[in-house]
């Protein structure tokens, strides 16, 4: 070993590196999207919405959510004339195909079904026998 290599080495060796430190604070992972995908399945049982298909620029249709599971979801749609019709869809095909949903109303289904049948077997405060068919 030379006379240079020895002072090389030794400058090398004297050399100050910064001390690393942990950084606290900033930022934390980002935010996962608050648009879901599969914003349909999210929608509860008697949910009444609206929403545009992507095609579309204006029209909005009406939807009421009548049942759901993990493979679809039945909805119907209600017409502009008036029309309603039962529709069996995919959640996530639907999802994609349609964006700018808007919640109107939620329904709670069975609690107006267990009053439905709490009703059937009262005759509402009239007589039988003064009624006339």
């Amino acid at each position: 070993m030379s006379v240079a290599e020895d002072i090389e080495t030794e400058e090398l060796r004297a050399t100050k590196y910064p001390k690393l430190r942990v950084l606290t604070g900033g930022k934390g992972p980002p935010e996962p999207p608050v648009t879901s995908p599969n914003w349909l399945s999210t929608l509860k049982r008697g949910t009444v919405f609206i929403c545009r298909a992507n095609d579309k620029q204006v029209d909005y249709e009406l939807y009421f959510m009548l049942y759901k599971s993990d493979s679809f979801c039945l909805i119907q749609w209600q017409m502009p004339d008036g029309k309603v019709w039962d529709r069996r869809v995919d959640p996530v095909l639907f999802s994609n195909q349609h964006k700018n949903y808007e919640v109107l109303q939620v329904y709670d289904l069975d609690k107006e079904k267990e009053e439905l049948q709490s009703s059937d077997g009262e005759n509402d405060g009239h007589d039988e026998r003064d009624r006339t068919d």
